[in-house]
């Protein structure tokens, strides 16, 4: 998508455009619109909503960081708690930003669970001998994510396993559901 800006400060120019003379909301430089000016200006003013809500995150990491923090804030909820094992069991770099995560593992030994982090999404299903990773460009190119039983998945892929609280798993489809979207927004975003 391309964007215009004003020639003096830099600023997205935003809004309804009424006029060829246009003053920037930001330093009020005023100026006048040539045609790739407001061919530009029309691109941006068609932004559906869906675009408007995504187009504040720079990355993936961003958006997914500032969703899991308003989840972990409505759901107030001690089943999302960080142990070692879990890293441990998803595989999962201790230097890596883990925005939200789940041992679903009896007795908290860490052989399964989820995770939502910066680099995307880890998945260890009861009995499997390690996680499933899918970084956020590749969980992108999916199809929507759906609730089978106990599972979120993705094209019949695990990508969140929860047992503690079924009531819970429309709550967490809806996270992975935005976390979609935003994945699917930004890298539409990234090849233009």
């Amino acid at each position: 998508m391309k964007e215009m800006k004003c020639p003096a400060c830099g600023a997205p120019v935003r809004g309804q455009i009424t006029s060829r003379i246009v003053a920037c909301e930001y330093c009020d430089t005023q100026f006048v619109l040539d045609p790739d000016m407001v061919d530009a200006i029309e691109e941006v003013q068609e932004l559906d909503e869906y675009e408007e809500y995504y187009y504040q995150w720079d990355s993936m990491a961003h958006f997914a960081a500032d969703a899991c923090s308003e989840a972990l804030n409505e759901l107030d909820d001690d089943t999302f708690s960080v142990s070692n094992k879990i890293f441990d069991g998803l595989g999962i770099d201790h230097d890596e930003d883990v925005y939200l995560i789940h041992d679903d593992s009896m007795l908290g030994r860490g052989k399964n669970g989820f995770a939502i982090t910066e680099h995307g999404l880890y998945c260890r299903e009861i009995a499997e001998p390690a996680a499933l990773f899918l970084d956020w460009s590749s969980f992108a190119q999916y199809d929507q994510p759906y609730i089978d039983d106990t599972y979120i998945r993705v094209n019949d892929v695990s990508i969140c396993y929860y047992t503690d609280n079924s009531e819970l798993m429309p709550y967490l489809l809806g996270l992975y559901d935005m976390l979609h979207e935003a994945s699917q927004y930004l890298a539409d975003r990234e090849d233009e």
